[in-house]
C-alpha cells in the first residue's frame, strides 16, 4: 500500500493542473505545499488521539485517494488526453535537459530499493524514532537513550512513518529523499526563470543533479533534500510575489517555509534573509491579511514539534545542552571568518588531492597569520574535533563536498551581483548573508558539509544564470564548464562508499544483510550472532540499555521479520525523557540487549522482581543479551 501517498500527491497535482489551468510544475508545487500542510496536520491529531495505526493510515490515504478520484469525475476525465498533448511530447532540448538528471534518479532509485537504509544516523534516530512512534500509535515523547530521536524536527521522518504504516516495513524510506530530489529538479527550473526568464532549463537540472552531496542523499533516509526542497519552495514563492504580486504566493512561502522548519533546525539559519526580503514586501504592499495568514500556517505546522521539545527540555529548540555543543560561543568578526573560511574548506573533500592539501594550509595559515585563532577553536568548533580536510576517495552523503560547483559559484554570484536583474542580486545577496551567518552561528564539524546543501540548491539558479550569459559569449568554456561537474560527479555516481555500484563490495556482489552493515562492518558478526540467539527465543518485548549513540534500528530490522509483535524500549535512561514513562502502559521486558561499553558483566542479574541471564556476549563489541526465565533460546 506504500503507493497511497505517492497516489494521492499525483491525483492531487493533476486536479489543480486541470481545475484552475495552471502549468504543469505549479500544479506540482501547489500540490507539494498541500500535501505537506496536510500530512503534518493528520499526524497531529492521529497522534493526539493515539491513532498513529495501519488502520487509520490506510483508512485515511485511502479515503483522500478517492476523494481525489471523485473530484477528477466532476472535472471529467478526458483531461488526461490533453495534458499528455501538452506535456508527453517532449522537444530534443527537453530531452537533453533532463537527460543527466533522469539518469541519477534512475540509479538513487534503485539503491533506495534494493538496499536498507544504512547510515548511522538512520540507526540511531531517523528509523529508531519511526519505530517508536508506530509502537506508541504517537508522536509523543517517551522514555530514550537517544535524545536526537525526541529533539530532532519531525516531518520527514513523519513521511517514513506512514510508509512504515501502510507496508509493514521500511523498504520506501529511502523514497522521501527521492521524492525531494524529484522535486527539487521540477520547481528549479521555474524558480530560475523567475530570477533569470533567458535561462533554459538545462542548466539548472544539470548543476543540481551533478552535486555529489545531491547524488549521495537521494537513496539515503537523512533530511537534508528535503528540507531543501521546502526552502527552494520558499525562496521560489517569495521571489513569484516579488515578480507577479499575486498575494497567493505569501501563502504559499508561510507553508513552505513552517514546512522547512518543521523538518530540519537548520531551516532557522538558511531561510530569513528571504523572509525578511517577503516582509519588505508586504510592508511596500500593504499585504498584512496574507501575511498572517502565512504566519498562522507555518507557525501551526511547527507548534506540534516546539511544543514537545518544550514539554521535555523546557526550551521549544530542545536541550540548552545540546544546542551548545553546536552553536557557536563567540561572534566576533574573527570568530566569523574562521566559520566561513573553513566551512568553505570541507568542500574540498571531493578535490583533487593537491588541491585539498593546499586549501588545508591556507586555511590553517590565514587562521596563525591573519585571524590569530586556533583553527580548531573550541568555542567554534564542535565536539572537540580538530579542523582538517582530507580526500575522499570513496564519498558518504555524511563528507562530500560540492567543491567544483563551489569553484564556479563563487565568480557566477560576483557576476550576478554586478550584472544581474534586481531580483537575482537580490537572491544573491540573501545567499551571501545566508552563508556568513550560517557559517558564524553553528560550530564547525567535518560533516557540517551536508548542512550546506539547501544553500547549494538555492544558488543554482545564480550558477545557471552565469553559464548561460557564457554559453552566449564563449560556448564551448560553458560547455566545458558543465562536463567538468558531469565528471566530478561520477565517483559519488558509481562509488557511494554506502551503495557501490562497482567492486567486490558493490550492491551486485553483496546480499541485503552485508548492506545493511556497510558503514559499521566489524559490527556485522556479533549482532547478527546476537540477534540469532534472540529470534529463536519465544521473547518479543526486548528492553535496550544503550548509550546516546547506539545502533538502534538493527536490532529492529533483524527481528522484526520473526517477531511481529516486536516491541524495543529504552531502560535505565537518566535524561530529561525519563520522566515520561510514567505516561505509557508498563513495559515488562523477557530480554535485555545491553550496548554501553562501561557495562558491568553480570552472569544473573536482578532487574525489578525479575531475573536475567546473561547469554551472549559479543568478544569484539559492547554487546550482551540476557534472557529472563523461562524464555529460554530454543536449541
Amino acid at each position: 500500500m506504500g503507493w497511497l501517498l505517492p497516489g494521492d500527491l499525483l491525483l492531487l497535482a493533476l486536479a489543480l493542473y486541470r481545475r484552475y489551468r495552471w502549468p504543469a510544475a505549479q500544479a506540482y508545487f501547489v500540490a507539494t505545499l498541500l500535501f505537506g500542510l496536510v500530512l503534518a496536520l493528520t499526524t497531529e491529531v492521529l497522534s493526539a488521539l493515539r491513532w498513529l495505526t495501519p488502520a487509520a493510515a490506510l483508512t485515511v490515504s485511502s479515503g483522500a485517494l478517492l476523494l481525489l478520484l471523485g473530484w477528477h469525475g466532476r472535472l471529467g476525465f478526458k483531461g488526461g488526453r490533453a495534458f499528455c498533448r501538452a506535456h508527453c511530447r517532449w522537444s530534443k532540448s527537453d530531452l537533453l535537459a533532463w537527460s543527466f538528471p533522469a539518469g541519477v534518479l534512475a540509479v538513487a532509485a534503485f539503491l533506495a530499493l534494493t538496499s536498507p537504509p544504512n547510515t548511522v544516523d538512520a540507526f540511531t534516530y531517523h528509523l529508531g524514532r519511526v519505530i517508536h512512534w508506530a509502537q506508541n500509535k504517537s508522536l509523543a515523547p517517551y522514555p530514550t537513550t537517544i535524545l536526537r530521536q525526541i529533539y530532532q524536527l519531525p516531518w520527514a521522518e513523519e513521511v517514513v512513518l506512514w510508509l512504515h504504516l501502510l507496508t509493514g516495513n521500511d523498504r520506501f524510506a529511502a523514497l522521501v529523499q527521492w521524492w525531494a530530489l524529484l522535486s527539487v529538479l521540477i520547481i528549479l527550473p521555474e524558480f530560475t526563470r523567475q530570477l533569470a526568464p533567458q535561462v533554459r532549463p538545462l542548466w539548472p537540472l544539470w548543476l543540481a543533479a551533478t552535486m555529489p552531496m545531491v547524488i549521495l542523499q537521494a537513496a539515503s533516509t537523512q533530511n537534508d533534500l528535503v528540507v531543501s526542497y521546502w526552502l527552494v519552495a520558499f525562496a521560489f514563492a517569495v521571489v513569484a510575489y516579488h515578480r507577479q504580486e499575486q498575494r497567493g504566493c505569501l501563502v504559499a512561502a508561510g507553508v513552505a517555509g513552517g514546512l522547512a522548519l518543521a523538518t530540519k533546525g537548520t531551516a532557522y539559519l538558511w531561510l530569513w534573509p528571504w523572509g525578511l526580503w517577503a516582509l519588505w514586501l508586504v510592508w511596500k504592499r500593504n499585504a498584512w491579511r496574507e501575511a498572517a495568514l502565512a504566519a498562522v500556517l507555518a507557525a501551526v505546522l511547527v507548534a506540534g514539534p516546539l511544543y514537545r521539545n518544550t514539554e521535555v527540555f523546557g526550551h521549544p529548540l530542545g536541550d540548552p545542552q545540546i544546542r551548545q555543543k553546536y552553536l557557536a560561543e563567540r561572534h566576533d568578526w574573527r570568530a566569523v571568518a574562521s566559520g566561513v573560511l573553513r566551512h568553505l574548506a570541507v568542500h574540498a573533500t571531493t578535490a583533487r588531492l593537491g588541491e585539498t592539501r593546499w586549501v588545508a594550509q591556507e586555511v590553517e595559515s590565514l587562521h596563525q597569520h591573519v585571524l590569530h585563532l586556533s583553527p580548531s577553536d573550541p568555542q567554534t568548533t564542535s565536539l572537540l574535533h580538530t579542523f582538517h580536510v582530507r580526500r575522499v576517495y570513496y564519498p558518504s552523503e555524511d563528507d562530500a563536498g560540492n567543491w567544483y560547483h563551489l569553484l564556479w559559484l563563487i565568480p557566477a554570484a560576483l557576476w550576478a551581483l554586478w550584472r544581474g536583474e534586481r531580483a537575482l542580486r537580490l537572491h544573491t545577496a540573501a545567499l551571501g548573508v545566508a552563508f556568513v551567518v550560517f557559517a558564524g552561528w553553528l560550530k564547525w564539524n567535518p560533516w557540517v558539509v551536508r548542512l550546506h546543501l539547501p544553500w547549494f540548491l538555492l544558488a543554482v539558479p545564480v550558477m545557471a544564470w552565469a553559464l548561460e550569459r557564457l554559453f552566449r559569449r564563449r560556448w564551448w568554456l560553458a560547455v566545458a564548464v558543465l562536463a567538468v561537474l558531469v565528471v566530478q560527479a561520477l565517483p559519488p555516481l558509481v562509488l557511494n562508499s554506502n551503495h557501490p555500484l562497482r567492486g567486490p563490495l558493490s550492491v551486485f556482489h553483496t546480499n541485503e544483510e552485508e548492506r545493511l552493515f556497510r558503514p559499521v562492518r566489524d559490527l556485522r558478526e556479533p549482532y547478527t550472532q546476537g540477534m540469532r540467539i534472540l529470534q529463536n527465543s519465544q521473547c518479543d518485548q526486548i528492553g535496550l540499555v544503550a548509550t546516546p549513540n547506539t545502533l538502534e534500528y538493527i536490532f529492529w530490522y533483524l527481528l522484526a521479520p520473526t517477531k511481529p509483535h516486536l516491541r524495543l524500549e529504552h531502560l535505565f535512561v537518566n535524561n530529561a525523557t525519563a520522566g515520561f514513562a510514567s505516561r505509557w502502559p508498563r513495559f515488562t521486558p523477557c530480554a535485555l540487549i545491553v550496548t554501553r561499553p562501561d557495562f558491568q558483566v553480570r552472569p544473573r542479574w536482578q532487574v525489578d522482581s525479575a531475573v536475567f541471564y546473561l547469554v551472549y556476549e559479543a568478544p569484539d563489541a559492547p554487546l550482551f543479551i540476557y534472557l529472563r526465565e523461562p524464555f529460554n533460546s530454543a536449541p
